[in-house]
């Protein structure tokens, strides 16, 4: 085999190589456009997301101020009532006909 035939041996090889990465370089480059849509998806759910916890950190905040009422309208709502008790143990004292005590 001469020297031109063992070029033209090793060119071939060559280009058929080339021609896998050409073909591993194109696979490539689609893999990265899907990679770089699926990123751009989570960077608009990330965002999507941080909206709903500011909302919902916002809700709770409403939630603790709503129970924080509860708690007192409850507690003036036990006063009353043991006043109530208080005042009907007094009055069925008082009067020939006690009140039925309330358990």
């Amino acid at each position: 085999m001469s020297n031109e035939e063992k070029i033209l041996s090793m060119l071939s090889e060559m280009r058929g190589d080339i021609q896998e990465i050409k073909s591993d370089v194109a696979g490539l480059k689609t893999e990265v456009a899907e990679l770089k849509a699926d990123v751009a998806m989570l960077k608009t759910d990330m965002a999507d997301m941080k909206v709903r916890v500011k909302r919902l950190e916002g809700d709770m905040a409403q939630m603790r101020s709503d129970m924080d009422e509860l708690r007192e309208a409850q507690e003036e709502t036990r006063d009353g009532v043991n006043v109530l008790l208080e005042w009907a143990e007094a009055c069925g004292n008082v009067i020939k006909f006690p009140l039925p005590r309330i358990k």
